[in-house]
Order: C-alpha cells, then structure tokens, then sequence
C-alpha cells in the first residue's frame, strides 16, 4: 500500500482539492502525507552585477520562500479535519517546478503523487503542457492525476463502490500498473469492497458486411483469456487483496483513446461494467519526436476525459534515486 504520499500545491483552491483524495489514501494504507510547494530559485545576475541587485534579488527569493511555509502551514490548519491522525509533513523547494516536483519524489522516498490538473486544451497544452503531464512523463513513482472537482470518490456509505479500470495491452509493461492500481481501488473504497476492472481494446481494422470476422472472434476469446489469468495471477500473487471484486471486458475499436473514454466514462450504453472513478495505464514516458510522432495513449486520455487518471511508469532502479530531502520536510 502506499505509505508516502506527495502532495505538490500551487497556492490555488483548485490544486488544493487533492488534499482530501490523498488523506483518504493516507488513512486507509497507514502511510503519511507530504506537502510541497516549489519557488523559483534566485537568479543569477553573474560577477559584474551591481552588489545590490544580487542582494535585492536574494531577498525576493527568501521573502517567496517564507511566503510558501506561511501557505503551506496555513493549509495544513485549514484542512486539519481531513489530516486528523495523519502524519503529515511540509517543506519548499527550488527549482523548475516538474523536475523538482520528481526530485522530491525520490529524495521523500515517496510512492504516490497525488496532484491536481488544470487540463489546458488546444494549442497552449501541445505547445507548453501541463505540469501534471510534465512530471507524469519524469516520474520515478505513480501519479494519480485529478480533474474537474478534484476526483469526487463515493464513500463506503453510497450503493455505488469505488471502481478502477485499468488499461492493459498484453505487455508486460501495462502490467506494472495493475498492483498500484488495485491498491488504490481498495484504498480508497476501504473500508467498504472495491473493484479493478480490466479493459482491453483491441486496434482491429474494420470487417465490411455485418458480425465480426473469424479473426476478430478468435482475438477477443484470446484477449478474454489473457485478462482471465491476469486476474487469477492478481488474486494469487497478492491475498490481501482478495476483497476486491475484479471483471474484465475487451472491445474492438481503432480509436483507443476513444475506445478507453467511452467504456469508463460509460458513454452510449457501456452501463454493464458500471460506473468507473478513475482510469489507470502505464506509461512509457516518450520524450522529444519519439512522442510527437508516435503520439501516447496516457497522454491522449489524460488530454481527453473527465475521470482522474493514475498513470504508472517502471520502477527506476536503487542507484538512479537521490538521498537529499527538501528543505523543512520533516516538521509541521
């Protein structure tokens, strides 16, 4: 389960929505909270600078910093309710916000960022992007991205149970994101029964006339099959996980962006797998023309739904990670 949680903020109310999604993870795993807010680092004005300039420069610097533990410690209070019995730590760091952002991750030791996205379309988001995309592309740890209100989950309270599809292609790769993913399910529908739904689309080209052809009857009994023993591997390799209700479905269709969209956000009668909370994928990551070119399918349905999306990338090994904390983690 997941033990520690990041939490970056911005400063707004709409990054500040993440807060009671991840508190409810923290309380259902008995794992801790840090927040974190990043400042840009002083510039430097080089050696013929005027003394005071350097100086004036440094002290907006320190002044930024001092305003983002003021934030942060006033945030905390603010949502005390939701962090009661949580152990939460806070601390500011320099820097260019996603990198930082994935520094932390790895100096905090933590195992899930949870943080909000502003999902900015068009022309904007293919030029700069979001921050959530830049360090969901970077991240050495799994990032449960928000939208709209913040993720809005039902309570154990309500008829309807916390579901989480997860996107699988057959690769050993997809799978990575099937224990993050069921762990979440059951994190945030503890302490009621959660449940993972398994999705796969197959890209088939389109058969003339009516019914499907012989190859597409053959590969959906074949895709059928393979999340079947996903499914029992899941049980087998993971007991404790065993209270989770797990089904699994496969569809045909080119457009798998759209295939994913449609059968979580259940859009024009998808209503037999019931109502899906939030998408998970893997992801690979691609940077630079690799990614222009080829294009990404996290990235497509990040770009696209409604739904929170928790986007998992393979584990970097011991010696990639870095041993330094932020500054003032560690202390309320």
């Amino acid at each position: 389960m997941f033990q520690r949680i990041l939490v970056p903020l911005d400063g707004t109310k709409y990054a500040e929505q993440a807060i009671p999604v991840a508190a409810r993870i923290a309380r259902a795993s008995g794992g801790s909270l840090v927040f974190m807010r990043v400042v840009l680092p002083p510039v430097e004005l080089g050696k013929y600078a005027a003394r005071h300039a350097a100086v004036w420069e440094r002290n907006v610097y320190e002044a930024e910093r001092a305003k983002a533990v003021s934030y942060l410690a006033g945030t905390m209070l603010y949502h005390a309710s939701d962090l009661d019995g949580i152990d939460s730590d806070m601390g500011v760091a320099s820097g260019i916000i996603p990198p930082t952002i994935c520094s932390t991750a790895r100096s905090e030791h933590a195992d899930l960022i949870v943080m909000y996205s502003y999902g900015e379309t068009g022309l904007k988001r293919w030029l700069f992007g979001s921050v959530a995309q830049e360090v969901a592309r970077k991240t050495p740890v799994p990032i449960l991205i928000l939208r709209g209100r913040g993720g809005v989950f039902p309570t154990s309270r309500t008829d309807h149970p916390v579901q989480v599809m997860v996107v699988l292609d057959g690769s050993s790769l997809a799978e990575t994101a099937l224990l993050p993913s069921a762990q979440l399910a059951a994190a945030l529908a503890a302490p009621a029964q959660g449940r993972l739904h398994l999705q796969r689309v197959l890209a088939l080209p389109v058969t003339e006339g009516k019914g499907m052809s012989k190859i597409h009857i053959d590969a959906m009994h074949e895709a059928e099959t393979y999340l079947r023993t996903v499914a029992e591997s899941l049980r087998r390799s993971h007991p404790a996980l065993c209270k989770l209700a797990i089904t699994w479905s496969v569809v045909v269709n080119h457009d798998v962006v759209g295939a994913i969209i449609q059968r979580a956000e259940n859009i024009e009668g998808m209503e037999q797998i019931g109502n899906c909370h939030l998408i998970s994928m893997a992801t690979h990551g691609r940077r630079g023309i690799t990614r222009l070119v080829r294009g990404s399918v996290p990235e497509g349905v990040l770009g696209a739904t409604r739904l929170p999306l928790l986007l998992v990338r393979p584990q970097e090994t011991a010696s990639q990670t870095k041993k330094e904390r932020i500054p003032g983690a560690g202390s309320n």
